[in-house]
C-alpha cells in the first residue's frame, strides 16, 4: 500500500496550512487525513484570473510539491462557478509591461499544475469556460457534477485566440475534429456533452460527490510504485512543456498583440461597461445577471459593513435586472450605495 504509507507521513500538514487559508486568500487549501490536498478557489465573484490571483495559485502548488503532497484536488468555494478564466480588467487596455507579466505568470501556472509531480484531479462544480476549462484539463482526472453548467473553449466570442499550447492540450484529450469546432465555434459542452467526448471523465450529483470520485481516481495508485507512476507522467506531459519554455517569449508577445487588436478591445470593453466586475459573469459562465448582480450586494455588504446599504443596492439589481453588477473593489460601480456615515 505504498500510497497510504506516504499519506500518513503527512497527516501534520492539516494543521500546518493556516496561512494558506486566510480570510483574505482567494485559494484556500486543506490536507485531509489521506494527505490529499483540497484547493478551494475563492475569488469573488466567479474566480476569475488577476495575476494576483495566479500568483496565489502559484505559490499554492509550489506548497502542495515542495510538503512532498502525494496529491491534489482542484475545486471552488463558490455552488455554481468553477472558474469564469481571465479577468477582464487585466484584459482591457492592457498594460505592455505588466500584461506580459500576467501572461508570463499564467504560463508558469499551467506548466506547474500539467507537469506536477503530485497526482491532481478537478473537481469541476460550476461553469468552466476558457481559462478554468484549462486548469481543468490541465489536471489528470476530472469530475463535473451535473446541472446546467458547462464546460469549454469560448475564447472566439470573446474575440480571443487560445494560447497553442491549449489547443495543442485540447487536441491530445478529444479528438481533433471535436477539438477544431469546439475552438471555433465557442462550444460550451454540458456535463453529458463534455463526458461523450472524453473532456470529463465522470459526472457527479454535487461536489462532495465529485471530490469522492476524485479520491477513488487518486485510489488507484495505492499499489503502483511512485517513482514509476512520475516518470510515465513526465514523459507523456514533459514534451508540452518543454515546447512552451522555449516559445515563451514568442507566445507572450503574439497574445499581447492580439489583445491589444482594435476588435478584441471593442468586446472587451462591452464586457466591462456591461457589468463592473471582471468580465460580466451572465455573459461568461451563464450565470442569471439577476442573482449575480444581488450576491454581489451581499458581498459588498459583508466587506463594507454600514457604509453600504445592501437593501438599495438588491433594489437596484431587481430593477435594472441585473445590468449594472456592482465590483465591491471599484468606487464608481458601488457609489450610489455608500452612505455618509
Amino acid at each position: 500500500m505504498l500510497l497510504r504509507r506516504v499519506y500518513k507521513q503527512h497527516r501534520w500538514l492539516a494543521s500546518h496550512v493556516k496561512f494558506l487559508s486566510t480570510q483574505k486568500s482567494s485559494i484556500d487549501i486543506k490536507v485531509d487525513n489521506d494527505g490529499i490536498a483540497i484547493l478551494n478557489l475563492q475569488r469573488p465573484p466567479v474566480n476569475s484570473f488577476s495575476m494576483d490571483f495566479l500568483k496565489e495559485l502559484s505559490k499554492s502548488l509550489d506548497f502542495v510539491e515542495n510538503n512532498k503532497i502525494t496529491a491534489m484536488i482542484l475545486t471552488s468555494a463558490f455552488p455554481r462557478v468553477f472558474s469564469a478564466g481571465l479577468d477582464i480588467n487585466e484584459v482591457y487596455k492592457p498594460d505592455a509591461v505588466r500584461f506580459k507579466e500576467f501572461w508570463t505568470t499564467l504560463q508558469e501556472v499551467w506548466m506547474k499544475l500539467f507537469g506536477a509531480r503530485f497526482i491532481t484531479a478537478a473537481a469541476i462544480n460550476g461553469q468552466s469556460p476558457a481559462g478554468g476549462c484549462l486548469m481543468a484539463m490541465s489536471c489528470e482526472y476530472r469530475v463535473m457534477i451535473k446541472g446546467t453548467f458547462t464546460i469549454g473553449m469560448n475564447e472566439t466570442s470573446l474575440g480571443l485566440i487560445a494560447p497553442t499550447w491549449f489547443m495543442e492540450l485540447v487536441k491530445n484529450t478529444i479528438n481533433v475534429r471535436d477539438a477544431e469546432y469546439a475552438f471555433t465555434t465557442s462550444r460550451m459542452f454540458t456535463p453529458e456533452e463534455a463526458l461523450k467526448v472524453r473532456l470529463i471523465d465522470e459526472i457527479a450529483a454535487d461536489k462532495d460527490d465529485a471530490i469522492a470520485k476524485c479520491k477513488r481516481f487518486i485510489k488507484k495508485f495505492d499499489e503502483i510504485t511512485p517513482s514509476a507512476r512520475i516518470n510515465t507522467k513526465m514523459k507523456l506531459r514533459g514534451p508540452a512543456i518543454k515546447k512552451l519554455q522555449n516559445t515563451r517569449q514568442e507566445d507572450t508577445e503574439e497574445i499581447y498583440q492580439l489583445v491589444i487588436h482594435p476588435d478584441t478591445q471593442k468586446v472587451a470593453i462591452f464586457q466591462l461597461y456591461s457589468s463592473p466586475v471582471s468580465a460580466n459573469p451572465a455573459i461568461i459562465t451563464g450565470y442569471d445577471p439577476m442573482e449575480v448582480c444581488i450576491e454581489n450586494c451581499a458581498q459588498c455588504k459583508k466587506m463594507l459593513g454600514a457604509w453600504f446599504e445592501g437593501q438599495l443596492c438588491a433594489e437596484s439589481c431587481i430593477k435594472y435586472r441585473g445590468k449594472m453588477i456592482p465590483d465591491c473593489e471599484n468606487y464608481a460601480s458601488i457609489s450610489p450605495f455608500l452612505n455618509k456615515l
